[in-house]
């Protein structure tokens, strides 16, 4: 009769921590959300309160930090990478022994649009242009928005040949050159590109540095262009 009563008690305590064991078991597989109610037993309820107003701060915590590290990582404005996403991604790049392509990518004539319209016209072209650019599909592109009306594009080479990504270039300026419908009617940029070749053994900064002047070469002969740097000429 004693050894019934003792299984009976343990039974009444050891059956509702199972049922918390297997809800937090759940839980971390992200098939609950919430412990089930413990009646009888305070210290039982107490700690089953305890458990999940721990795992809600954790999973609130963890939802928080998804949440900033994303809005670290993304431009706010048209939600493309940043350059701390940028970094990131090139850092990961490096162990794949890849060859990449830098289109380092300027507006042309953004400044006359926002002069004209006003800054909330000059948001809807940075934020059309970042669809744009998103809509690109090479393989492995990565599109980057650096500043203002600066933007970066990031591809995989592929074995592609100069006059192949010359013609990547003169394709991508017309697509961003396209006009965009605005609140007046329509409006339009041009772009300039600088590119540059990346190879994942050396360091990409100096890649970036190459295409940027690049760039500066497209825009000093007269815009609307693509200059290869010497890395992408054979």
């Amino acid at each position: 009769m004693t050894s019934m009563l003792g299984w009976f008690l343990a039974s009444i305590v050891t059956r509702p921590l199972q049922r918390i064991t297997e809800t937090a078991t759940l839980m971390k597989q992200g098939k609950a959300k919430t412990f089930p109610h413990q009646s009888g037993i305070h210290e039982i309820e107490s700690l089953a309160f305890a458990l999940e107003s721990l795992v809600t701060s954790l999973t609130e915590s963890e939802t928080e930090r998804v949440h900033y590290e994303s809005l670290a990582n993304r431009d706010v404005l048209t939600g493309l990478a940043n350059r701390t996403a940028l970094r990131h991604y090139l850092n990961e790049a490096q162990v794949t022994k890849n060859e990449y392509v830098c289109f380092y990518i300027d507006l042309d004539g953004f400044k006359a649009v926002n002069d004209t319209y006003g800054h909330a016209t000059g948001d809807v072209v940075l934020i059309e242009i970042a669809e744009r650019l998103k809509r690109v599909t090479l393989d492995g592109a990565y599109p980057v928005r650096l500043s203002g009306d600066e933007f970066f594009l990031l591809f995989e080479r592929n074995g592609q040949s100069e006059q192949s990504i010359t013609q990547i270039g003169q394709d991508l300026i017309a697509s961003l050159s396209e006009p965009i419908v605005i609140e007046d009617g329509s409006t339009s940029v041009g772009a300039s590109i600088g590119a540059s070749l990346w190879h994942t053994e050396t360091v990409p900064h100096a890649a970036i540095e190459r295409a940027d002047q690049a760039l500066y070469r497209s825009k000093a002969n007269g815009k609307h262009q693509i200059t290869l740097d010497e890395t992408l000429i054979t």
